[in-house]
């Protein structure tokens, strides 16, 4: 992602994380740099999300004299308020404006990339025990599964003295998180 660097290199920023707030001669550096030096003093999780003047920048972003930056944890509602793309709109500072578009483009880029990531198949089959780490589930259920038919599966020569274990195919996979197990197959006459 490219960095944005406004001229002002020296000056007083405000910097603010729940109850905490203070302000520090820190213009012209990057946000990621002033989250490291204040993590302890602040109590700043990993996990909060940097805005400066009520608009949502990335890591790399440089601060200016007179900005005010905020860290806000994500489930929380202080600071993370639905005005935030009306202020987004209603602002005149255009490295602002860019700045958000160029961090809006980049958190789309992750999510493509996960979910390319997700629907590619690294394998055409798995094994119950490599299922059930992508699923969470334990080599038993998922074993169960495939013998009550609710996942999609076959028996394979493999492993120890050429026993049939079940492979599951990397299709079945996507199904299976998409839409969960297939119901109950009903016996009888």
């Amino acid at each position: 992602m490219n960095q944005i660097c406004r001229n002002e290199s020296t000056g007083s920023v405000k910097v603010i994380h729940g109850a905490n707030d203070d302000t520090f001669n820190i213009a012209g550096v990057e946000i990621q740099s002033v989250r490291r030096n204040l993590a302890d003093a602040f109590n700043l999780p990993t996990h909060a999300i940097p805005f400066v003047n009520g608009i949502r920048v990335s890591l790399d972003f440089h601060l200016v004299k007179g900005d005010t930056l905020e860290f806000v944890v994500p489930w929380g509602r202080k600071g993370a308020t639905d005005d935030r793309d009306d202020y987004f709109l209603k602002s005149t500072d255009t490295l602002l404006k860019l700045n958000e578009v160029i961090y809006r483009l980049g958190r789309l880029e992750e999510l493509v990339a996960e979910a390319i990531k997700q629907q590619a198949p690294s394998k055409e089959f798995y094994t119950v025990e490599e299922f059930g780490k992508l699923v969470d589930s334990s080599p038993y259920t998922v074993r169960e599964h495939c013998r009550l038919g609710r996942l999609i599966a076959t028996k394979a020569t493999g492993g120890r003295g050429n026993t049939k274990e079940w492979r599951i195919p990397h299709t079945e996979l996507v199904r299976y998180r998409n839409h969960g197990l297939l119901p109950l197959r009903k016996h009888g006459g």
